[in-house]
């Protein structure tokens, strides 16, 4: 069973790291979309006029939502979690001799809540994630739309 918890815990640490690299390529790619605009609007001053800057407030805000799972982690209030803290635990079983079974279930029990709290930082990341690609699609249907009905 502890085996288990903690290879659920390794593969917590995959998907944290896969939510970073997630966020920073959609965030390259909303750089991309923003820079475009500004080339259009440097190129083909008189197409576009004033509408140039409408998506830009939708592309920081999609950006600030993808940077949530690229912050340091220093930043955030709870922190991700490897497990049980090893010196403490066995300074805790030199203080009070426990049985076998006992100490498996605390161990168990701080796999657990290990794995809680890891959880519920990955949800989080992986909800920002989710509405920063929305915002993105958003602003770069916004900018296609605003685009061509300029060039009418």
């Amino acid at each position: 069973m502890a085996d288990i918890l903690r290879d659920q815990i390794a593969a917590q640490q995959e998907t944290a790291s896969t939510n970073e690299l997630t966020s920073i390529g959609l965030m390259g790619a909303s750089f991309a979309l923003m820079v475009a605009l500004l080339i259009l609007r440097a190129t083909q001053p008189v197409e576009i006029s004033y509408w140039w800057w409408y998506p830009l407030p939708i592309f920081v805000a999609g950006d600030l939502l993808l940077m949530v799972p690229s912050v340091p982690k220093i930043v955030r209030r709870t922190r991700f979690s490897d497990g049980p803290n090893v010196p403490a635990l066995m300074a805790s079983l030199a203080t009070e001799p426990l049985s076998e079974q006992e100490i498996y279930v605390q161990i168990i029990r701080a796999l657990h809540t290990s794995w809680m709290v890891n959880d519920r930082i990955l949800r989080w990341e992986r909800g920002c994630v989710r509405y920063g690609e929305y915002l993105l699609a958003l602003g770069a249907l916004v900018s296609v739309g605003l685009y061509s009905l300029g060039l009418n």
